[in-house]
């Protein structure tokens, strides 16, 4: 239940069309861990999403792709869309047990530094970091790969790693005279 009422916290908006569905089996041994207890199958192709995935983050925009229930896992594949101005594509979501909630999350990014600027500066990070973050300005091209980790019973116990190259840029902070 708690992935069910996650789910219906954090999506927001999109359009559904074309969703296939097959379900085979006992209802009473719902849902099923294997094949020989029934099987449950949902294809959700979306466009125009929006998800509000964790506390403290920009929501997830312009989101499309396709949603996938099968058995007790859930999975989003072939994924695009951007947060806070930041475009993320090849969005790849596995849950492989909705029973423990247990999201994770892989990105790829290609996009402008001050994009990545203003991720920051919206999400929890410029809460953390204060308000000298509005003081930095950058230039150049930000370009990687983001993974995420997102138990949705505890979403304060996620886990956000990136690598990320930074190419052409410039950075400067508001009141220093020189680039930094």
């Amino acid at each position: 239940a708690v992935v069910l009422d996650w789910l219906e916290d954090a999506v927001l908006a999109g359009e559904v069309n074309d969703v296939r569905f097959r379900f085979l089996g006992d209802l009473s041994k719902f849902p099923y861990a294997t094949a020989e207890e029934g099987e449950f199958s949902v294809v959700v192709p979306f466009e125009k999403g929006a998800l509000a995935f964790a506390p403290g983050w920009p929501q997830l925009e312009d989101l499309s792709g396709e949603l996938v229930f099968d058995g007790i896992s859930m999975f989003s594949t072939r994924n695009e869309g951007s947060i806070a101005g930041t475009v993320f594509s090849n969005i790849n979501a596995q849950m492989p047990d909705m029973r423990d909630g247990k999201l994770t999350v892989d990105a790829s990014v290609s996009t402008g530094f001050p994009q990545v600027l203003r991720l920051l500066r919206e999400s929890f990070i410029g809460n953390v970091l204060g308000p000298i973050l509005n003081d930095v300005t950058a230039s150049g091209d930000v370009s990687g790969v983001v993974r995420l980790y997102l138990p949705v019973n505890a979403l304060a116990d996620y886990r956000l790693n990136a690598s990320l190259l930074v190419s052409d840029a410039m950075m400067s902070l508001r009141g220093i005279d020189y680039p930094v």
